[in-house]
């Protein structure tokens, strides 16, 4: 699985049409998956940023949103502080 730094995700989110959010330390594509979001476009608000808090504390996941999330991994995040 690739490595990403904080100082990558910047540069691919705001470079390409990628949109990758950081949870629990696992880069996610969210894409494609932004306008199915049952939640409306509020991934957008994380685009490049550790949305982990957020996942963890404002939302109970079904386990098949968590199997969903898993296979939108495209890599892990360095360990450092948000750019």
């Amino acid at each position: 699985m690739k490595t990403f730094s904080w100082d990558e995700i910047e540069e691919i989110t705001q470079n390409s049409d990628k949109k990758y959010i950081v949870v629990d330390n696992y880069v996610i594509d969210v894409t494609d998956f932004i306008p199915e979001h049952p939640g409306g476009p509020i991934l957008n608000d994380f685009i490049g940023k550790d949305a982990t808090q957020s996942y963890n504390k404002l939302h109970d996941h079904t386990k098949a949103a968590r199997l969903m999330l898993d296979s939108k991994k495209v890599g892990i995040i360095k360990s450092g502080v948000e750019g």
